[in-house]
């Protein structure tokens, strides 16, 4: 299975540390958010 894992870290508007990881696997892309 091909699988690659992108963790970004970013701010939001109002300045909160936001953490989103990326799991891309065969041409499908799964999103999941979470909040520090």
């Amino acid at each position: 299975m091909n699988e690659t894992r992108v963790l970004k870290v970013w701010f939001d508007s109002k300045g909160r540390e936001r953490v989103t990881l990326e799991i891309i696997r065969e041409e499908t892309v799964i999103i999941t958010g979470m909040e520090r």
